[in-house]
């Protein structure tokens, strides 16, 4: 069925290319000669050797989404060029609408670095290191105070606090988490780079770059591990208040179906992730906040699981396990998308690497589907059915969109792309 089907799609491309043959063959050979020129021009300035990078590697990496191929490529083509030949390679990527060099290089890299990839990297030349410097700098800085911000709001509930609110907080925890593990994984890779980076040869730096080159990423390192820590201990004194609700919750033969469901998972969930925190602990109590550093807290925390766990029913808690693990699950089958692929592979790192074949870009927030009718530029989920997205990507019939917005500056317009969803590991 899938030959007759390839059959059939080369003779329609016959076919309409036949259709599309100019009747007048003076204006075809004037096309191809305004063709040929003008790519020799764009390529005057492009080594024989760098064209062939770009021709063999490049090309098929950037056309199939191969992240790595696409780093490893343009990094081997982009050391050897000097400032002109750098000008032409992005004049020749923004004729078939491709982002330059430079995004190209720091976007791959990070997506890279951010799957735990970095000892298999290729290194950086100087301007590309300065352009992954700053912007480990600046997620780093984001990730800080955003975790700072979540650790006091968690503080904020008490065991009367809604399942709602404490869902909304403990999957904000969740998002913020896995963004410092991101980030720590991007401070460790800077601090690597400079340790082994000879800086003595660089030159025409200025004041902003200096100081990026002189930054302690080590003590980056340090102060992440240290907030990460600090709010695994918010999240777990989070959960011993829901535990406490879920209880109340149970106790009450009035409460509604949902509420149920939601004390239940709880009453399992909960009591499983706070009792492995407090194991990993060890039996010298070291944590900062008030609350963990009774000694008598883990059993008295399994004593609150045990009581919950009895006044729900044995039905009720599969029932509550099934549904929630399903969702989560079916959440990232639905929402998840591919490091690879425009989002629709894994890296074919997945195939020998564990932490490369379960990680997937994941939406921030929780997505509203839009309806069946609305422009494919805005469609959530991206993907439908990924098998007809493969299929239409390997005849060469997908589409692809930018979400691009116009903006007035000064009397002139910019456009500025930007992400439909914002995205963590």
């Amino acid at each position: 069925m899938h030959d007759v089907h390839l059959e059939q799609c080369h003779k329609t491309r016959r076919l309409r290319a036949r259709k599309r043959q100019p009747k007048n063959l003076a204006v075809a050979w004037l096309c191809l000669l305004a063709m040929v020129f003008s790519v020799a021009t764009a390529q005057a300035d492009l080594t024989k050797n760098q064209i062939k990078i770009l021709e063999t590697e490049f090309w098929p990496a950037w056309n199939i989404g191969n992240t790595q191929g696409v780093l490893e490529s343009l990094n081997r083509a982009v050391r050897s060029m000097d400032a002109i030949q750098l000008k032409e390679l992005d004049e020749l990527l923004a004729d078939r609408e491709i982002p330059p060099s430079s995004q190209l290089l720091l976007e791959s890299r990070l997506m890279l670095l951010r799957q735990g990839l970095g000892k298999k990297l290729p290194r950086p030349g100087q301007q590309e290191m300065l352009s992954t410097l700053g912007f480990i700098y600046g997620d780093v800085s984001s990730q800080l105070d955003s975790a700072h911000l979540l650790s006091d709001s968690l503080d904020l509930v008490t065991e009367n606090t809604a399942f709602d609110r404490f869902e909304i907080l403990l999957w904000e925890t969740h998002v913020t988490t896995q963004k410092l593990e991101s980030s720590l994984r991007l401070a460790n890779y800077a601090a690597d780079l400079l340790k082994k980076s000879k800086r003595t040869k660089w030159k025409k730096l200025d004041a902003e770059q200096k100081e990026l080159i002189t930054h302690d990423f080590a003590a980056t390192v340090e102060e992440l591990e240290t907030l990460k820590s600090n709010l695994r201990e918010h999240e777990v004194v989070a959960r011993i208040k829901r535990l406490t609700h879920a209880r109340n919750i149970l106790a009450n033969d009035e409460s509604e179906r949902k509420s149920q469901f939601l004390a239940a998972w709880s009453a399992s969930q909960d009591s499983l992730v706070i009792q492995e925190a407090l194991q990993a602990a060890g039996k010298k109590v070291n944590f900062k906040h008030p609350l963990l550093q009774d000694e008598d807290l883990q059993e008295d925390v399994g004593r609150l699981a045990e009581r919950a766990k009895e006044m729900a029913s044995e039905e009720l808690l599969v029932k509550s396990r099934l549904l929630f693990e399903g969702m989560h699950w079916w959440y990232r089958g639905r929402y998840g998308m591919g490091t690879d692929g425009y989002g629709l592979l894994k890296s074919p790192a997945a195939v020998r690497d564990d932490a490369a074949y379960f990680a997937l870009l994941m939406p921030e927030e929780p997505p509203t589907p839009t309806r069946p009718d609305v422009s494919k530029h805005a469609q959530i989920p991206e993907f439908d059915r990924r098998h007809d997205y493969i299929w239409a990507w390997e005849y060469r019939t997908l589409e692809q969109f930018d979400e691009r917005v116009q903006h007035r500056h000064d009397s002139q317009v910019e456009i500025t792309q930007q992400t439909k969803l914002s995205r963590f590991y």
